[in-house]
């Protein structure tokens, strides 16, 4: 492929990588502690993927491995078959959008300002132009419900506002790849419902979008795959209906866990039981 489509435009004028983003036997941790131990997987143009696992599984240690935030202590990171540690700041920024919990409070400046700032990266592009500029703010506005509160200044939002702002800006990005930790966090029902339909259309645009969840019955809703991690490792990788296990997530979670069948839309869903921890 020549040229692949992105959800605002088009993004790159060389040939895509079978894999976009690539970890290949990576672990990490300072001194004697490794935090996460040898991630194996890929993720392909059009996937979907949700990494879930209890607290200080290494879910946030894995997205900031993949944004190049953090160097791999052995293996490597890879974004459209490249060192991620070898691609330039600029470079990189068009590769891959990030989006990571908790967002930054008192910015003085309107929504529609900040969201904008995704468009940095392109300024040098040639192919780019202030019409895609608008383009993509505006869409980016619009898929995350911000197009109304674009003259807010910031500070005066609510937190699930400000949220929104920045997986808006992240959007804007107009990158092959996305990466998000915990995107629904401060969302309420409605908004975290339209915020993951969107995520995932948009990783059917030839996008490979990786998302920290804690939340199992939106990875079952909308992920393609799931990712699961405990204890710094990937303990299992598939389609959600394989992956979420009872047997296996009590073990992971260490509590009782359920798995059932929605009763009206026959997805599975995903319980926690009543009581303590086994």
């Amino acid at each position: 492929m020549s040229e692949a489509r992105s959800f605002y435009g088009y993004w790159g004028d060389g040939t895509m990588s079978e894999h976009l983003l690539a970890f290949r036997n990576v672990s990490y941790g300072p001194a004697d502690t490794m935090l996460v131990t040898n991630l194996d997987f890929t993720v392909g143009a059009g996937e979907f993927v949700a990494v879930v696992g209890p607290n200080g599984a290494g879910k946030s240690t894995l997205h900031r491995l993949a944004t190049g935030e953090l160097a791999p202590t052995s293996g490597l990171v890879e974004l459209e078959g490249r060192d991620v540690s070898s691609i330039p700041a600029g470079e990189l920024a068009r590769i891959r959008a990030a989006f990571s919990q908790p967002v930054p409070t008192g910015i003085p400046f309107p929504a529609r300002s900040i969201v904008a700032m995704g468009r940095f990266p392109h300024r040098r592009d040639p192919a780019n132009s202030p019409e895609l500029d608008e383009h993509a703010i505006r869409g980016a506005m619009d898929r995350t419900g911000l197009t109304d509160l674009a003259d807010r200044e910031y500070h005066t939002l609510s937190g699930g506002e400000m949220t929104r702002v920045f997986l808006a800006q992240a959007l804007a990005q107009d990158t092959p790849v996305i990466l998000l930790d915990e995107p629904t966090i401060a969302l309420d029902v409605g908004y975290g419902e339209r915020v993951m339909s969107d995520i995932a259309s948009i990783a059917g645009d030839w996008r490979a979008v990786v998302a920290v969840l804690h939340d199992l019955n939106a990875a079952t809703r909308y992920a393609h795959r799931v990712v699961l991690m405990d204890k710094g490792t990937v303990v299992a990788d598939g389609a959600p209906e394989d992956v979420f296990d009872p047997a296996l997530l009590t073990e992971v979670y260490q509590h009782p866990m359920s798995v059932l069948e929605h009763p009206t839309t026959g997805e599975i869903l995903v319980l926690a039981a009543p009581g303590h921890a086994v």
